[in-house]
């Protein structure tokens, strides 16, 4: 009921007289709220509640209506998200897309084909464990762990095999997917029979974050790329019992003679030049560009004849002195096989484009081949 009293709420706000956007910075996920006051009448939700998008793309769009008129108070901040919230060009965006039709289901299954972009995030880890110290205390470093190439998987399922120590280990895995670009994984075997090793990933506008732990030998490990002005670093600790086990600040292998595909410049609507290009430590490569004050980023994945694009477009915003605010514009998963192309816009996370947010995310687009 309260759910349904929320979204009546957003849906009947009417006269507007302030509003008040807030982020709480953290290194995690930013928290995002609005407050706005209407016919003396208070709302307050954070990027956290299920309604969260739907006030921001109503607010914005009363501001963009009747800020001329002098009703809303807004500070300097307010106004400047409000402004490129409304920013957003439908007609522009649908150029974009063009050469796309709409579909009411994919063909790229997420569920089916998330696998493909994660299990080398978690091979990468499953590598890393076993190149550490043995867990019985012993100081010899355990011999390099050789991954079979292609898992079995089904749907999320599946099992990686592997040969250590001239011994063949198989790890169950398993794939949930959460709210916006986030995963949970949980896979077995790891290190020792019956330990499970559980790995969580979230992609952010700037950032990758990852972290791990198992049950058994109470490893907890950290994974996060960072951009340092051209440089591109990532960075990996590893703890045990609350202790250091080891820690790597590495700069990403320079790509200099790589570019996104195609079909993935087409749908930014840039151009191929100056695209800062590295290999992340399991494979994929990284692009980033800024032009025109627009931030992209696009991960690639290459998997047999199988090309995955995972791309974001976004702005910094100064919503407090020296503390930039990412603020999405649109979001993509690219998936390109033969002369099969499909098309995922995805959620962001908040604060992102209501307008984008309530008409194109979560719609899936077939589109023309991959010359």
């Amino acid at each position: 009921m309260k759910d349904r009293e929320t979204a009546d709420q957003i849906a009947t706000l009417r006269g507007l007289k302030m509003v008040h956007f807030y982020h709480l910075p953290s290194d995690e996920s930013p928290i995002c709220g609005i407050i706005a006051y209407y016919q003396d009448k208070l709302i307050n939700l954070c990027s956290g509640d299920k309604y969260f998008s739907a006030l921001f793309d109503r607010v914005a769009d009363i501001y963009d209506s009747e800020a001329s008129l002098g009703r809303i108070l807004a500070d300097d901040t307010t106004i400047h998200i409000l402004k490129q919230a409304n920013a957003f060009n439908d007609d522009s965006f649908e150029k974009q897309l063009s050469g796309y039709k709409l579909s009411a289901e994919p063909l790229f299954l997420p569920k089916a084909f998330s696998a493909y972009y994660l299990l080398p995030i978690v091979k990468y880890i499953i590598q890393s464990l076993y190149y550490r110290k043995d867990p019985s205390g012993s100081e010899t470093e355990k011999p390099a762990l050789t991954i079979d190439p292609i898992p079995r998987q089904w749907f999320g399922k599946g099992m990686i095999s592997a040969i250590h120590e001239d011994k063949r280990l198989g790890f169950p895995y398993q794939i949930f997917s959460m709210a916006g670009e986030c995963y949970d994984i949980i896979v077995r075997n790891v290190l020792t029979y019956g330990n499970e090793l559980k790995i969580e990933i979230s992609y952010g506008y700037d950032r990758i974050t990852i972290s791990y732990y198992d049950s058994s030998f109470l490893y907890e490990g950290v994974i996060q790329y960072k951009l340092t002005g051209n440089r591109p670093f990532v960075l990996h600790e590893l703890r045990q019992k609350g202790e250091s086990v080891f820690m790597t600040d590495s700069e990403c292998k320079n790509e200099k003679t790589a570019v996104p595909s195609g079909q993935a410049l087409r749908l930014l609507s840039a151009s191929g030049d100056d695209w800062l290009a590295c290999r992340l430590p399991w494979g994929d490569t990284l692009f980033s560009k800024s032009a025109a004050g627009k931030e992209y980023r696009l991960i690639e994945t290459h998997e047999n004849d199988l090309n995955i694009t995972y791309a974001l477009c976004f702005c910094f915003l100064e919503a407090e002195k020296d503390v930039p605010l990412a603020f999405g514009e649109y979001s993509f998963r690219l998936y390109e096989r033969g002369d099969l192309t499909e098309l995922h816009l995805l959620e962001m996370e908040q604060p992102a484009s209501g307008r984008y947010m309530q008409r194109y995310a979560g719609r899936f687009y077939s589109g023309q081949d991959n010359k």
